[in-house]
């Protein structure tokens, strides 16, 4: 999808009154850049455009960490690995899981 093209059709008037075929353009177009950038910021101009900000022009902090009450859902191998993978240091695990057995009595 030609993002210029896109951002000239996208108007915030269309999506705010629901117009079928701007929402579904923004919400391929918002999915491409999740796919490749793994973020997707919009802006809307003075014109009421709809762009998408380039991700070099983004200051976003890591993404938001899986919730004790989410990992205890899980079995403790795979929290643990869940926690790993967001970077939890291994003190920080060991305080989750020592939790997580007080919690479970």
């Amino acid at each position: 999808m030609d993002q210029e093209k896109v951002e000239h059709e996208l108007s915030l008037e269309k999506l705010i009154s629901g117009d079928r075929a701007s929402v579904l353009a923004l919400g391929i177009f918002g999915a491409e850049a999740l796919k490749r950038d793994h973020v997707a910021v919009f802006r809307v101009d003075v014109l009421g455009r709809v762009h998408l900000v380039p991700p070099s022009l983004i200051q976003a902090g890591p993404p938001p960490k899986v919730s004790d009450e989410d990992l205890d859902l899980m079995v403790e191998e795979e929290a643990i690995k869940v926690m790993l993978a967001q970077g939890n240091s291994e003190d920080e695990i060991m305080g989750y899981l020592r939790g997580r057995k007080n919690r479970e009595e």
